[in-house]
């Protein structure tokens, strides 16, 4: 990876000498023209993560000779600061990976990787608590629909979890039971317009197959009744 390589048209271009980069995402040894090795990659990396999280870039100037000396002399605001709620955790990497000193920059993509996975899980899990509430509350509230799209999205994210598939199952339970009833239901005044407009043989077969989805349903073997009679 080379992060600091750029389109020619970019406005964030610097082309002095031996350097084309974007000035943003370059490594302070990428601008000086120093020895650069994969932490100067990382610093790349760190600042994109940064500029993800706090939707701003961590270096920049009005224009390029700014833009270099933030990135030689200036660390970009914290994002404990700009960010409310961002992990203290996740602030001290994202600062070690913008080091300016390669050799306090963290050795390797995956020891930086090593620190980063913990806080991605408890983001996840956090998130997916959430979601569980609000598919609790729309359950309860009647809003099965709603609540089966916040049991996917817990799924989506973590398959194997106990309450987001113990709440699948009983939304898709709820589902079940509730069909045979709608679809009952839905067809009885099918059938009356049917009967009403002289269409017998519809109006006797749209109980029936309303009364063949719920044997029991009651309204709609009277409706067959009432159809045939009619």
């Amino acid at each position: 990876l080379d992060f600091g390589i750029a389109h020619l048209e970019s406005a964030h271009l610097a082309q002095a000498g031996k350097f084309f980069g974007t000035l943003n995402y370059a490594s302070p040894e990428q601008i000086n023209d120093g020895p650069i090795d994969s932490r100067s990659d990382l610093w790349s990396v760190a600042a994109v993560f940064y500029e993800f999280i706090a939707y701003k870039k961590a270096f920049e100037g009005s224009n390029i000779a700014a833009t270099i000396a933030k990135v030689l002399n200036t660390n970009p605001e914290p994002l404990s600061l700009c960010c409310p709620g961002v992990p203290a955790a996740l602030d001290r990497i994202i600062s070690r990976g913008l080091a300016k000193n390669k050799e306090e920059r963290y050795p390797s993509l995956d020891e930086m990787l090593d620190d980063l996975l913990p806080i991605a899980r408890g983001l996840q899990q956090s998130f997916i608590g959430e979601l569980i509430m609000e598919a609790r509350i729309l359950r309860d509230q009647g809003n099965i629909g709603g609540a089966q799209q916040k049991v996917r999205a817990i799924l989506i994210l973590d398959h194997t979890h106990a309450e987001g598939n113990r709440l699948y199952n009983e939304i898709q339970s709820e589902l079940q039971r509730q069909a045979p009833a709608s679809t009952a239901e839905d067809e009885s005044p099918e059938a009356n317009r049917a009967s009403r407009g002289g269409e017998y043989e519809e109006a006797v077969s749209i109980p029936r197959e309303a009364q063949s989805l719920d044997p029991a349903d009651a309204q709609g073997s009277d409706q067959l009744d009432q159809n045939r009679s009619g």
